[in-house]
């Protein structure tokens, strides 16, 4: 036997490399292979053989999925989540090449439920003194940074969540000790679109048509960064 033994990828049959591949429950997986699995599935280093191969199956079938997408709303910077109101499905896109990408295409009636959490964090603001030392203010001034953090759960898919970041850049506003009057925060142009395009995602999303009580939610015009089209 040779003092190294050629390997091959469990699915497909190609030599494995030496960095990427991916160990399964029941065997192991060439790097291009487990590039094809969704983002979302994770490290998936307890999934079998069986499991990788569906998800796969699944991934290929996606394709067609992605490209018969209409998107008819968009929402986020980096990330953008993309609907399609026709068909009832969404996506979250994270390249220019959708093709290439291959995101995951969800039925609206696969959302468990869909939630942003705001994250926040303070950072002092300094000034040089005569020497060139950055010093405090007196009182202390802060600028508050604001992230817009969007949950999704989903049911019937190789994964249960999907989270994502609307905002590219984090939303600052000056403060002080205590932190940012509520009037204050939601006087801020881009904390309020942000706020308002989580609010349009969740209506969205979770809307079920024939349900009582419930009317379809509102969005602004089409294809727009997060937000657009909302008052401000």
């Amino acid at each position: 036997m040779a003092l190294f033994e050629k390997k091959t990828c469990d699915i497909c049959g190609n030599k494995l490399g030496l960095s990427g591949r991916l160990k399964a429950a029941d065997g192991t997986v060439c790097k291009a292979c487990a590039a094809r699995l969704s983002p979302w599935t994770g490290d998936q280093k307890g999934a079998t053989l069986h499991e990788l191969r569906r998800q796969l199956v699944l991934r290929e079938a996606n394709r067609q999925l992605v490209a018969d997408f209409d998107t008819s709303r968009s929402y986020g910077d980096t990330e953008r989540i993309c609907m399609d109101a026709g068909r009832r499905q969404f996506m979250i896109v994270r390249t220019d090449n959708v093709t290439l990408e291959n995101p995951d295409v969800i039925p609206y009636d696969k959302v468990v439920d869909c939630s942003c959490t705001v994250e926040e964090d303070r950072v002092e603001d300094l000034q040089k003194d005569e020497k060139g030392k950055s010093v405090s203010f007196d009182p202390p001034q802060y600028h508050y940074l604001f992230d817009f953090i969007v949950t999704i759960r989903v049911r019937d898919f190789p994964f249960d969540t999907l989270t994502f970041r609307l905002n590219k850049d984090s939303v600052g506003i000056h403060g002080g000790a205590d932190g940012i009057p509520a009037a204050e925060r939601d006087a801020c142009a881009d904390y309020r679109r942000y706020v308002h395009a989580a609010e349009e995602i969740d209506g969205i999303l979770t809307f079920r048509p024939g349900a009582g009580g419930q009317t379809p939610p509102t969005a602004g015009a089409p294809d727009g960064p997060a937000g657009s089209g909302l008052p401000e």
